[in-house]
């Protein structure tokens, strides 16, 4: 009674059962998205990798930075302004990074520690002393001095201090550098006056490490000692430089040119090459080398190199040259080269040029339009198989679906055909492995599966968050004759070489399509039947089963023609495509068992399946048809094509003829009349019915007329008389259920199948809903027999129910819900134990969806029940789909909640409940020009959901609390080491002095200071501690520690937990390189709030020393090491610089070096 009085308004709602609703929405409800490596980062223009860190970086021409470790390990970032990014530089020993962007800013970025331990990448500082002078051209750090090198395009080199993020005074101007007999060249006089050019690389001498190679534009090279700030030699190569490379022992080095030369320089001799200019592909003349890479292995050069190829033959192929002995391959790429990078072992530990790891273990080439790596230590180069950033895109993606909890034998089954597909990959484990996982190992099996241009489907595994793997490839176009070899592994056999240069056809992008008919746009798989259902772009409708086994299969072949008998129709379209023989045996996978082709040959429009009944429906622009796939019998047909438009070129009407309807419709509205039938086009003769006992032959036509009566009486009512069950102002029904009117000039639009309560509450019906574009509801009765008789007795469908909606509006979705307002559970789930059984006493309800509302009506009477308009919520707002979701709790779990998830043309996403409509949560989620992300987005059922960012990658997002979309994950020196990990929880607890335990939970983000720290006396003080989480006090992979170079000691990051006073820093990163004639230790701190500070300190008195940093002062303990050992700090007191001066030393001022330190330590102690 109370419920019907709140819906009468004569009620008003009690305002505690809307706090406690507003409670309970927090605990269902809250949006989070992140966009992570699901495809390649669109529109890649920087690519880096950091040797320590073990980690990828790659930037793109929007302006995002992305990180990348082991699977499961991403880490994301962006510009503001979304300038491109154009260089990346890994700070040595330290999680920072630099990126320079194009409008010539620098942008210091850390990776710090966020919720759950996990870490994230956070902008630091920006720098734009560089956008009034020349355009930065290349980069190069300086280890030793926490200094950045950064060459313009004007011919001079500055020095950045990475410190103070600022430019220094210091700079090498090209005036400084001598012509190195560029005057005796052949470039003219006047061309000279502008010095050698722009700045095209800078490197650090592998082993005198205060010494860099500069290359200039015109040919100068130049070694400048970085110390005396004066040049050492100069060569000149008399050619165009690209780039130049160190060999690993310094005594050699060498330069790449536009003329697709390279020449070998001895470091020591600048006045001739050691060897003369060398082309590799000439003599005819070759594009430019973009980069060089040299490594020496056994006296044998590695060499690699992109670019380089004979400019008339193949001047527009994108290549990267692998040459070590006998071996050479030209890598041929489908897209442009962007970067690349060769990783070493040698280069991971330091070691020198005769270290038994110098030769390079991986390449990693960045392209346009995919990431590829290519294992060097196998025989014959291949590919290996990637975790993530493989090309979503390698056709265009043009359908998407989501499958999630595959049972676990049909899984391995999927990824056993995927392993035979990549047999020619390399068996190396993916070679990026920094970062670590937090939290548990998800066990969950879900799949995003993608159709394409050409015809083909992927499997892609996206169970584990931050990453996506392919796991398998099915191609329909072998179906139709058209050859589609498998293009997961386009390599030739390397001892069968035909052609010079000896090319090799690498990575899967391939952005044509034989045949536009061979476009995906339906996909439905169903893991418990193991069927698998592809609609095509021609019609083509293929039904796949899962087979165990190589055998023989004969596809059988039906055709559906929706538009027969229709005289006056012709069809000036594209043909169907012809399915051709098959190979005599088809190995295990899913294997063809029959093909339907719609006639007229339109793209498919909708598609339902329901694998119970062994049924299948087909809707196209013209008409829907009903399929029997276990007799491989079309069952019904109907076409929704007027009259008057037969053309077979466009199934609407004029727009002058709409608009006067429109106006008609509109005086009818206000002069509160019903919509007339007489605009309605004559009937067309009803198709004969197929009926048995359960179905008078005249059932549709009374319950069409019940249905009308019941509208008329409803529109007599006056406007005043509100609806008691909807927000309608008006309670009349909003369509049209007459018995003459036919099948509107629309396309079908969604189609539902349902065991509901049709024609009468003691006996449910199996039961085919169909929606149309112009708001036209058709719901047809099916006929099934016994399971034992099925196959030997045909299924009969009739028309049961005919709806016109009053708006006219496409109708997006129909779903049957039970008496409770649940949605009706998909065939076999109840079966399989993985859904309820729905309550099927009383009656039942339908929701269905128009682009402008959502309206629930009781079955079998189709009386409204309740109704959500949404130009209420927003003028222009127009539904473009329409999913349910599962939301549990995330404090009760027990508890769970099924709504509706509804998506606007605007990318606005709105969540309802079930059967009441009632609005729960809304969100702008997709970009309203992102129409295509819009139309192919697709939802999980736990409220979760995927879609297209961009051509390339797929962004995630959630709208349940319970399950955030957050990539878990941890880099940093403690992930380094394989023991190095974090606690699975999010707090952490100690003993400290006083007997008080401390309390702390992790938020780098948040600045107040909010902790529970409980004192002997019972009471509870309020502060923060970001961590109490000490780093791994010795790195477990000794491989990741930098063997001593000359002139320094090795040392190592050393942490220890002491018993330290309560609100004090818990966390010390310590000792990074110990020059033995600067006597001087460079200590890094982290602090608990995730920053990190760097000073240097004097270690010849051990004991408690004073580190002054830039705004920190820290008070440490410093621990005498063996000999050959480290040294080790422990934290005593870290404070603020002002605060240290004015209890301690007021008279000193600000610290400014270790002098000043030294006065404040008597202080200190």
């Amino acid at each position: 009674m109370d419920a019907l009085l709140r819906r009468l308004k004569l009620r008003k709602r009690d305002s505690r059962d809307d706090s406690a609703r507003k409670s309970l929405q927090e605990d269902l409800y809250k949006y989070s998205s992140n966009r992570y490596s699901a495809g390649l980062p669109s529109r890649p223009s920087a690519l880096a990798h950091d040797t320590y860190l073990d980690l990828l970086a790659i930037g793109t021409k929007s302006g995002a930075l992305s990180l990348y470790g082991q699977p499961g390990v991403c880490l994301q970032g962006q510009h503001e302004g979304g300038h491109a990014v154009l260089h990346i530089i890994f700070i040595t020993h330290q999680e920072k990074l630099i990126t320079v962007c194009s409008d010539n800013s620098l942008h210091l970025w850390l990776i710090s520690k966020g919720e759950n331990k996990s870490s994230v990448l956070e902008e630091k500082s920006l720098n734009t002393d560089f956008s009034r002078l020349k355009a930065i051209s290349s980069c190069c750090p300086l280890i030793q001095d926490n200094v950045l090198l950064l060459g313009t395009e004007g011919g001079s080199v500055h020095f950045f201090s990475i410190s103070s993020f600022s430019v220094t005074d210091k700079i090498i101007s090209q005036d400084l550098i001598p012509d190195g007999g560029l005057d005796d060249a052949t470039v003219e006089e006047d061309e000279c006056k502008t010095g050698p050019g722009a700045v095209e690389c800078i490197c650090q001498h592998p082993v005198e490490r205060n010494r860099v190679l500069i290359g200039f534009s015109l040919g100068i090279i130049c070694l400048w000692n970085i110390d005396d700030n004066v040049p050492v030699m100069i060569y000149n190569s008399m050619q165009t430089l690209e780039h130049l490379s160190f060999i690993r022992s310094g005594e050699e080095f060498v330069s790449s040119h536009a003329d697709g030369s390279y020449i070998l320089w001895n470091t020591a001799d600048g006045s001739v090459p050691k060897e003369p200019a060398t082309t590799p592909y000439g003599p005819f003349p070759c594009n430019s080398i973009r980069k060089i890479i040299w490594k020496s292995v056994n006296e044998e050069p590695f060499l690699i190199f992109s670019g380089g190829m004979p400019r008339a033959s193949y001047g527009d192929r994108y290549t990267i040259t692998a040459m070590h002995g006998e071996s050479h391959v030209v890598f041929d790429f489908t897209s442009k080269v962007v970067d690349f990078v060769a990783l070493c072992r040698a280069d991971e530990q330091g070691g020198s040029d005769v270290y038994d790891g110098a030769t390079p273990y991986a390449l990693i080439v960045l392209a346009e339009e995919e990431l590829l790596a290519i294992d060097l230590t196998s025989a014959s180069w291949p590919l290996f198989r990637q975790p993530y950033l493989v090309s979503l895109h390698c056709s265009v993606v043009t359908s998407i679906s989501y499958v999630s909890d595959v049972p676990e034998l049909l899984w391995n089954r999927i990824v056993e055909v995927g392993n035979v597909q990549f047999a020619q990959h390399s068996s190396q484990q993916w070679p990026i492995k920094g970062g670590k996982v937090v939290g548990q190992k998800s066990v969950a099996r879900d799949l995003l599966l993608t159709g394409h241009e050409d015809g083909s489907i992927n499997f892609w595994d996206v169970s584990l968050d931050g990453a996506i793997r392919l796991l398998h490839k099915l191609n329909t176009a072998n179906l139709f004759g058209i050859d589609a070899s498998n293009h997961l592994d386009r390599s030739e056999d390397l001892e069968d070489y035909e052609e010079w240069p000896p090319f090799r056809k690498v990575g899967i992008y391939d952005p044509f399509s034989d045949d536009p008919r061979l476009a995906i746009r339906k996909i439905h798989l169903c893991v418990l039947s193991e069927t698998f259902i592809v609609a095509g772009t021609a019609g083509q409708i293929i039904l796949f089963q899962y087979e165990r086994e190589e055998r023989e299969q004969d596809v059988q072949i039906a055709t559906i023609n929706v538009v027969a008998g229709r005289e006056n129709f012709s069809w000036r379209g594209h043909g169907p495509l012809e399915v051709k023989n098959l190979p005599s045996k088809l190995a295990t996978g899913f294997h063809p068992v029959c093909v339907v082709q719609m006639l007229p040959p339109v793209p498919c429009t909708a598609l339902a399946f329901q694998p119970e009944w062994q049924l299948l429906s087909i809707g196209t622009a013209y008409g829907m048809g009903l399929f029997d796939y276990a007799r491989c019998k079309v069952v019904y047909s109907k076409c929704t094509l007027s009259s008057s438009g037969e053309s077979g070129e466009s199934g609407t009407t004029s727009r002058r003829k709409s608009l006067q309807r429109i106006m008609r419709q509109s005086i009818r509205r206000l002069r509160g009349q019903t919509v007339d039938m007489q605009w309605l086009p004559p009937a067309e003769p009803v198709p004969e019915k197929k009926t048995d006992g359960n179905l008078p032959a005249q059932a549709d036509v009374t319950e069409q007329g019940d249905a009308r009566k019941s509208a008329l009486r409803c529109s007599e009512r006056k406007d005043h008389s509100e609806s008691t069950l909807t927000s309608d102002a008006s309670g009349s029904l909003p369509f049209d259920t007459s018995s003459r009117s036919q099948s509107v000039t629309s396309a079908v639009c969604c189609l539902h199948f349902a065991q509901v309560f049709l024609l009468n509450t003691q006996a449910s019906s199996s039961s085919l809903w169909m929606g149309t574009s112009h708001g036209g509801i058709f719901v047809f009765q099916l006929t099934l027999s016994s399971s034992d008789r099925r196959i030997h007795e045909p299924v009969q469908c009739a028309i049961a129910k005919e709806i016109r909606l009053r708006h006219g509006a496409p109708v997006i979705s129909i779903q049957a819900l039970d008496r409770s307002g649940l949605p009706i559970p998909g065939p076999l789930e109840v079966q399989h134990e993985r859904a309820k059984a729905p309550d099927m006493t009383g009656s039942h309800f339908v929701l269905i969806c128009s682009q402008q509302q959502l309206k629930v009506f009781t079955l079998p009477h189709l009386k409204p029940y309740n109704k959500f308009k949404f130009s209420t919520h927003g003028p222009n707002l127009r539904v473009a789909q329409l999913a349910f979701a599962s939301f549990r709790s995330k404090t009760d779990e027990s508890y769970v909640e099924t709504d509706a998830i509804s998506l606007s043309s605007e990318g606005e996403m709105m969540v309802f409940t079930l059967p009441q409509l009632r609005p729960q949560l809304s969100r702008d989620v997709i970009s309203k020009e992102n129409s295509s992300a819009i139309s192919g987005c697709v939802f999980t059922p736990n409220g979760m959901g995927y879609f297209l960012c961009s051509p390339s990658e797929v962004a995630r997002f959630s709208l349940s609390a319970r399950f955030p979309s957050l990539v878990c994950c941890s880099v940093g020196f403690s992930e380094v080491g394989e023991t190095g990990s974090f606690a699975a929880d999010n707090s952490v607890s100690e003993e400290a002095a006083g007997g008080r335990v401390v309390s702390a939970s992790r938020n780098a983000k948040e600045t107040s200071r909010d902790d529970t720290r409980t004192a002997g006396d019972g009471q509870v003080e309020s502060r923060d501690v970001a961590s109490t989480n000490n780093l791994s006090s010795n790195r477990s992979r000794e491989s990741r520690r930098p063997s001593p170079a000359p002139g320094f000691n090795e040392m190592s990051v050393a942490s220890q937990e002491t018993e330290r006073p309560t609100g004090l820093f818990s966390r010390i990163d310590a000792a990074v390189g110990l020059p033995r004639e600067a006597g001087a230790v460079t200590a890094s701190v982290l602090a608990s709030d995730a920053r990190i500070f760097s000073g240097s300190v004097d270690p010849v008195t051990c004991g408690s020393v004073i580190i002054p940093f830039s705004t920190k002062v820290v008070e440490a303990d410093v621990h005498e090491p063996p000999i050959g050992g480290m040294y080790s700090f422990d934290v005593c007191k870290i404070q603020d610089e002002k605060e240290f001066c004015k209890t301690v030393a007021p008279d000193a001022g600000f610290l400014s070096d270790d002098t000043t330190a030294a006065k404040c330590l008597s202080g200190v102690r």
